[in-house]
């Protein structure tokens, strides 16, 4: 005897669209505008790691 398979179900509140970020659907059957996320472009982001001081004792030299 054959038995098919059961496709896992997936509980649609978990589930975010990546068009409208709302969730309870997928992006395929989203017919919401696109919203607009402002961040950081990754090279602002990179630069600002660059310019903070890092304080390591590695950086610590020991004369004795």
């Amino acid at each position: 005897m054959i038995v098919p398979k059961k496709k896992p179900t997936v509980d649609l509140a978990t589930v975010r669209c990546q068009k409208c970020l709302d969730y309870g659907h997928y992006t395929y059957e989203c017919k919401n505008k696109r919203k607009i996320l402002i961040r950081d472009s990754r090279t602002k982001i990179l630069n600002k790691n660059l310019t903070k001081p890092q304080s390591s004792s590695k950086d610590t030299v020991r004369s004795d």
